[in-house]
């Protein structure tokens, strides 16, 4: 089996599968992390967990009297803020968060208050509303500028996440949650006295009539086709019935509700897409990240209250339970271990000592692109001596690939962080798929290949003067793809002193822009 295969194969269990459309992507955490991926998604992380940890501190502080209005003014603040900052961080992390708070401190509210009167009505606006309004004006500068052409949703008509799929990426979080329920059901069986049924017994099968018609729906659903309702429905009803159960801790109603909210999330993907989605590729991918950091709360807090209870289990349960739990453990411990080895191996060059340089490789690997090997130790000296010399944020032009997806095009900005005229092309177009905004982004390539491919000194200048760039990088993938013609007026225009060459070194070259001056001198002219 091929290195990558550790790593890579288990995040593409729905898109490998015959009959599951829709390129369906299941990566998990500590994949995002040991594929050095910094995306949204990862950078986004850390917001999750403070903006649960700020919710659960008001829910357990609800009617706790030991904070000053002007402490709970600034915890709601700071959540706020929190929330906020998932839009611009990542859209799609908002949605759910906004929701979960919400509901979260409206719960809260009533914990705190227990009824509705004048002073209540205020808390609740002040509170609710008032973390709303802040959400929303933290994130207002982001907002204000931006759009998206992916605003609705559709329902999913293609395959759906089979049984044995849905158990192999969830499997342990799913015994772990199981297994808490099952726990909290027989503590609140064993509290219950038959005298206390007197009076209910209508109730009681006006709810077993609800939950019957219920789990007929979430049967049915799983025979359309929907076969992950035959394990969610039911845990979702099972949750809100121990959610409301008499006496129940606000900790095990924080943790179902968090347990609840992951079962929706991953049962939702199979019912609506986001519309303009690559099949439901992205839809699944982002919630279903979701739901793994909120199973990973709620597993842990479940296998702490479980293991301090099963000392009190009958021998065999226990142990049952206790060999089901280290199987399952064992076998999802197998994938960091294995596919940190896998990645290790999946490499440009084998060449390349231990290193926590995460751009060593470049000095000893090559590149194919255009029918050509290319040697990158030219580039890692371009990005080394931009990274240790250039300050701020300056504009810098490099040359692209053709196609630019999956190249080795936007090498420069990537690694360094510094702005180009142009970006990766699939995420340029893909992130501004507004009426003609892709035509916009067509063109800016083909006027950066029009600035490396001119040899009209003023015509570059131009160019330099309306995208405001400040470095201009002549390397080896610009040698691949651009006339020597074009490439020689960098040349020329140093001599000019109109650049100056910053760096040289091989066939790498950096030349910083002195002056566009030229460009009125030609303007006035024509």
């Amino acid at each position: 089996m091929a290195p990558h295969r550790w790593y890579w194969g288990p995040t593409r269990i729905l898109g490998e599968t015959p009959g599951v459309e829709g390129n369906a992507i299941a990566e998990m955490p500590f994949f995002t992390f040991i594929y050095g991926d910094l995306h949204a998604h990862m950078i986004a992380m850390p917001l999750h967990f403070l903006a649960l940890a700020f919710l659960l501190n008001e829910v357990l502080s609800a009617r706790g009297g030991h904070r000053t209005r002007w402490q709970g003014a600034l915890a709601i603040a700071l959540g706020a803020i929190t929330v906020g900052m998932l839009l611009p961080t990542n859209s799609w992390d908002w949605i759910t968060y906004i929701l979960l708070m919400t509901l979260g401190l409206g719960y809260a509210w009533w914990l705190g208050y227990g009824r509705i009167n004048r002073r209540s009505l205020v808390a609740l606006v002040a509170s609710v509303g008032g973390f709303l309004a802040l959400s929303w004006l933290a994130a207002l500068p982001f907002s204000s500028w931006f759009a998206s052409a992916y605003t609705s949703v559709q329902a999913w008509t293609g395959g759906k996440t089979p049984l044995w799929a849905y158990f192999s990426i969830y499997g342990l979080f799913l015994l772990l949650l199981i297994s808490v329920l099952v726990w909290d059901t027989g503590r609140w069986l064993r509290e219950v006295r038959v005298r206390a049924l007197r009076g209910i017994v209508p109730f009681l099968i006006a709810g077993a009539l609800l939950i019957g018609t219920a789990l007929l729906g979430a049967l049915v659903a799983a025979l359309a086709g929907y076969q992950v309702a035959l394990i969610t429905a039911p845990l979702l009803i099972w949750i809100m019935i121990l959610f409301f159960r008499p006496g129940q801790s606000r900790a095990m109603q924080f943790w179902l509700a968090l347990s609840g909210l992951a079962l929706a999330l991953t049962l939702g993907v199979e019912i609506v897409v986001l519309s303009g989605d690559i099949g439901r590729q992205n839809t699944v991918f982002k919630f279903y990240i979701q739901a793994w950091l909120l199973l990973s709360v709620t597993g842990g807090a479940a296998f702490a209250w479980l293991w301090q209870s099963a000392e009190r289990w009958t021998g065999f349960l226990r142990n049952g339970w206790t060999w089901a739990v280290l199987v399952l453990v064992g076998i999802a411990g197998l994938y960091p271990v294995m596919a940190t080895y896998g990645r290790s191996l999946d490499r440009f060059s084998r060449d390349v000592p231990l290193t926590l340089d995460g751009m060593a490789y470049m000095n000893y690997a090559e590149y194919g692109e255009n029918s050509q090997w290319i040697n990158l130790a030219d580039d890692y000296g371009v990005i080394r001596w931009l990274q240790e010399n250039v300050e701020g944020l300056p504009t810098i032009m490099e040359g692209q690939s053709e196609p630019n997806l999956y190249k080795w095009g936007s090498r420069i900005s990537i690694n360094t962080g510094l702005p180009a005229v142009i970006g990766w092309d699939w995420h340029q177009t893909q992130q501004r798929g507004l009426h003609n905004m892709t035509a916009f982004v067509r063109q800016r390539g083909s006027n950066v290949n029009a600035f490396y491919s001119t040899d009209d000194i003023d015509l570059a200048l131009r160019m330099i003067d309306f995208y405001g760039v400040d470095y201009i990088v002549v390397s080896t993938l610009e040698r691949l793809y651009y006339p020597l013609d074009g490439l020689a007026k960098f040349e020329q225009m140093t001599r000019l002193g109109l650049l100056e060459r910053v760096y040289q070194e091989g066939n790498a070259r950096i030349y910083r822009v002195v002056t566009t001056e030229r460009v009125e001198v030609a303007a006035g002219g024509g």
